[in-house]
């Protein structure tokens, strides 16, 4: 069907990566804009629908099951889940992830996940050992003693930090949140717990390999934020909150554009 056409190949991908996006935040965003312009300023949309293209289609995937996360129908998710695996090999992270992100914000299985974070920052070579022993017999086998791994200097600080911010808000409110006990907004919370964990090990290991995971998780993030700002925050303080983060991300948007990837 799409013979030697490279447009139409390309087009193809990027609508059906851009029709699971805008789905789900279509579906479950309180401010569906925002979560747009989320996704289009922190320059995902050029690190992994146009670079990342593969894992992407993964992703997106995972994404569109979404609902089934939700009304936990782990059957079909996991079907699912394990059809985008074979597209990328690390969509299989999804299958654990969506069980500790399951319950209220802040539970046990996320500070446990956040102290198996700070001990593998603490304890990173043996962490890295772990890694070496894990990716034995994948597509990343060997990598870790690769010229490209011992030129890797983990994930940017700053992109971990921006990241971060929805789950570090979370933290800040948490009882609010836990006291809202929304279904959706704790699944959200959980995840960009996840995706902050995932990131902050990324920056003392590998940006290329441990960087690439928190994709997964991190699209909830845009869920998450809007609504933290819709329901924590009085109507004064909302709109100077919102003009905050539209010049702060338009801000992450050059230096990413300009320093990280050259194109302006």
């Amino acid at each position: 069907m799409v013979g030697n056409s490279d447009t139409l190949f390309f087009l193809i991908i990027a609508v059906f990566q851009s029709i699971c996006l805008i789905y789900i935040f279509r579906k479950y965003s309180s401010n569906y804009w925002v979560s747009i312009f989320l996704f289009i300023v922190s320059t995902n949309y050029i690190s992994w629908m146009f670079n990342g293209m593969r894992q992407f289609i993964a992703v997106c995937l995972c994404f569109a099951c979404t609902s089934l996360m939700l009304k936990k129908k782990y059957m079909p998710m996991i079907l699912l889940i394990l059809l985008a695996s074979t597209i990328h090999g690390t969509a299989i992270i999804m299958i654990p992830l969506v069980f500790i992100a399951q319950g209220k914000a802040w539970n046990k299985k996320t500070i446990f996940l956040i102290a198996m974070t700070l001990l593998a920052i603490v304890f990173v070579e043996r962490f890295t050992s772990l890694l070496d022993i894990l990716t034995d017999g994948t597509q990343y086998e060997g990598f870790l003693d690769s010229e490209v791994m011992v030129n890797d200097n983990g994930t940017n600080p700053i992109r971990v930090l921006v990241f971060s911010v929805p789950a570090i808000i979370s933290f800040m409110y948490r009882k609010n949140i836990q006291n809202a006990n929304e279904s959706v907004i704790n699944f959200c919370t959980n995840m960009s717990i996840i995706a902050t964990a995932i990131y902050a090990v990324s920056m003392v290991t590998s940006g290329i390999l441990i960087g690439r995971l928190p994709i997964y998780t991190l699209m909830y993030s845009y869920i998450l934020l809007p609504w933290e700002i819709d329901n924590l925050f009085n109507k004064e303080s909302r709109r100077l909150i919102y003009m905050s983060m539209i010049v702060l991300y338009i801000g992450f948007f050059y230096y990413q554009m300009h320093f990280a990837y050259s194109l302006i």
